[in-house]
C-alpha cells in the first residue's frame, strides 16, 4: 500500500488544479492512501468527500510532521498538543466517507506518556488505523526510533497499528513486527526508500 506525500486539506478543497495533481491516479497504483494535513474539521470533511469521489482507497491525516512551519500553524505534530481539534477532525471525516480514515503520528511531544490516551481518542473518533513513527516531536529525525511504546500501544487498540521509523527494508520490517507476545499489523518504510525502491522486496 502506498501513502502519498501530504497535501493541504484546505488546498484540496479550494484548488481544482491541486485536486487533479494529487488525486488523479491510474488503477495500477491502487491501493493508494492520500495523506492530508490541516486543523479545520470542516475542511477535512470536505476534502475527504472530494478524495473519496476520485476513487482513492483511503485518507491519512498527518499528525506527526515536525517541521517548524507546519507545527507553528497548528498542523502536523501540533495536533498532538491540540488533541480535541485532532479528534474533531477525524470525527468530521469519518462521518462523511465510507473509505478508511487513518492517522500518522509520533510517540508524543517530549515522551510517549500520552501516546495510548491520544490514540484511543483517535480510535473513538473514528480512525480505522494508526501509524506511529518511533520518535517524539522533540527528536525530529535525530537519534534512534523507539518501537517499544508502539508494541505497548497495540495492547490497547482494537484497530490496526503500524510501526514506522528506522525500518530499512522488507526483511527488517518483518523482524520488527513481532515483540514477544505482541504482533503489530504492519510496518511503514519512508526515508529508506529514497534512491532504493527495491527496499520493499523480500
Amino acid at each position: 500500500i502506498c501513502f502519498s506525500e501530504f497535501y493541504s486539506a484546505d488546498g484540496i478543497v479550494h484548488s481544482k488544479d491541486l485536486q487533479k495533481k494529487a488525486l488523479t491516479h491510474d488503477l495500477s497504483e491502487m491501493p493508494l492512501i492520500i495523506q492530508i494535513f490541516g486543523k479545520n474539521p470542516e475542511s477535512f470533511a470536505e476534502a475527504a468527500r472530494i478524495i473519496e469521489g476520485y476513487g482513492i482507497s483511503g485518507i491519512d491525516v498527518n499528525m506527526g510532521c515536525p517541521a517548524k512551519k507546519v507545527v507553528r500553524s497548528g498542523h502536523g505534530s501540533g495536533l498532538m498538543i491540540d488533541r480535541e481539534t485532532a479528534f474533531r477532525c477525524i470525527e468530521a471525516m469519518s462521518k462523511v466517507v465510507k473509505i478508511p480514515v487513518s492517522v500518522k503520528t509520533r510517540l508524543g511531544w517530549e515522551d510517549a506518556s500520552l501516546l495510548t490516551e491520544f490514540c484511543l481518542g483517535l480510535e473513538n473518533a473514528g480512525a480505522n488505523l494508526i501509524s506511529v513513527h518511533g520518535r517524539t516531536y522533540k527528536q525530529g529525525f535525530s537519534g534512534s526510533a523507539n518501537l517499544e511504546p508502539i508494541y505497548e500501544l497495540k495492547h490497547h487498540l482494537q484497530i490496526p497499528v503500524i510501526a514506522n521509523g528506522d525500518i530499512h527494508s522488507y526483511d527488517d520490517g518483518i523482524s520488527k513486527i513481532r515483540n514477544n507476545d505482541i504482533e503489530l499489523d504492519g510496518f511503514m518504510i519512508g526515508r529508506a526508500s529514497f534512491g532504493n525502491p527495491w527496499c520493499f522486496l523480500p
